[in-house]
This record gives C-alpha cells, structure tokens and sequence, in this order.
C-alpha cells in the first residue's frame, strides 16, 4: 500500500475519520467498514507510480507480482 492512497470518506464520517484521539485498532476497524461503497480496491502497480513528475493512465495499471 501507498502511503498516500486515497479513502473516500463521506461527510458524516469526516470527524471521525479527523479525529486525533482514535488510536484503538478495534474502532479503526470499525471506522474503516463503514465507508460505503465503492470502495476501492489495492492492486499492484509499477515503481513508475511513485515519482511525482510522472503521469499517465499506464500508471494504474496493475502490474504481475
């Protein structure tokens, strides 16, 4: 996983999500299910991905491991 990888995070979330006192793993789980769909999903890709001055839609795509 990226450290930069992107959640959605609805409005009614944001507070939680936003929160500096959430530290207990169990209540990040819990916070984690439940953003609605769609989710996204983690695949693989390429080390192109992780210079910024790159860009392209090949960057997305997924890569054998």
């Amino acid at each position: 996983m990226h450290d930069r990888s992107p959640v959605n995070v609805p409005a009614d979330l944001l507070d939680g999500w936003l929160g500096p006192d959430l530290t207990d793993p169990d209540k990040v789980r819990e916070l984690v299910a439940a953003v609605p769909e769609p989710r996204l999903v983690p695949r693989p890709v390429g080390k192109a991905v992780g210079p910024v001055r790159n860009n392209g839609r090949e960057l997305v795509e997924p890569v054998e491991t």
